[in-house]
């Protein structure tokens, strides 16, 4: 991520706008050069992104009251609230629904004991209902 030591605003056109930099003569000798008004430009503590620059400008009081909407533009925004996407709610499975199962993953597998038939048969009806959790089989 880009970095910055030097942070403020400027009027280019009418229009106030927030300016980075790193290096604070040279850019205030291309925005005297492209004819910007009310320069102004402070150092940093320590490098910044445009973002921390534009927080740091702000909490500091370093710029006027027409430039703070500018800032704020480039300041860093409230991250949204993502939206959680919600599991579907788990059809209760019968314990006939399951003694059936295991009887079917009998025949699959004879050499499994009826606690590792178990343990297949809740994985699978779990992993039908898209509700993995703990239940992975662990043989």
């Amino acid at each position: 991520m880009k970095t910055f030591t030097v942070a403020g605003t400027s009027v280019e056109n009418g229009v106030t706008k927030f300016r980075v930099a790193n290096d604070l003569a040279g850019r205030i000798k291309m925005l005297e050069r492209c004819e910007n008004t009310d320069i102004v430009l402070d150092e940093l503590p320590e490098p910044m992104t445009k973002q921390a620059a534009a927080q740091y400008v702000l909490d500091n009081n370093l710029c006027s009251e027409d430039a703070e909407a500018a800032v704020a533009q480039a300041a860093p925004k409230a991250p949204a609230a993502k939206k959680v996407a919600k599991a579907p709610a788990a059809k209760p499975v019968s314990d006939d629904a399951i003694a059936k199962l295991v009887e079917e993953k009998r025949m699959f597998f004879p050499s499994f004991t009826d606690a590792q038939l178990l343990e297949v048969v809740t994985f699978q009806v779990n992993a039908n209902m898209k509700a993995f959790r703990e239940l992975e089989p662990t043989f």
